[in-house]
C-alpha cells in the first residue's frame, strides 16, 4: 500500500471524525442513499442514465472514503437504516 499524503491522511481523519457522530453518519447515509451508489439504473434514454451513473459514480467515491476512514461505521449505518426500516414496517 501506497504512503498516505498530508492532504490524504488530514482528509481520512476528518471523515473519521464526521462518522463519530450520529449526526454525521445520519448525513452520509442520506448522501449515499440519494446517489444510488448499490442501484444500478435500467433508464429508458441516454441522458437520464448519463445523469445516474454520475451521482453514483460520486456515491461509491464517498463509500470508498467512508470504508477507508471508518469501516465499522458503516456497519453501523446499515444496521440503524435497518432499526428504522423495521420501526416503519411495525
Amino acid at each position: 500500500m501506497s504512503k498516505l499524503t498530508d492532504k490524504q491522511r488530514q482528509r481520512l481523519d476528518d471523515m473519521a471524525d464526521v462518522l463519530k457522530t450520529e449526526q454525521g453518519r445520519r448525513v452520509i447515509w442520506e448522501i449515499l442513499d440519494e446517489s444510488g451508489f448499490i442501484s444500478r439504473n435500467p433508464a429508458l434514454d441516454q441522458a437520464t442514465m448519463n445523469r445516474h451513473e454520475g451521482r453514483r459514480e460520486l456515491g461509491i467515491e464517498l463509500y470508498d472514503w467512508v470504508m477507508e476512514a471508518s469501516p465499522h461505521s458503516f456497519l453501523n449505518m446499515l444496521k440503524t437504516r435497518a432499526d428504522e426500516m423495521e420501526k416503519i414496517s411495525s
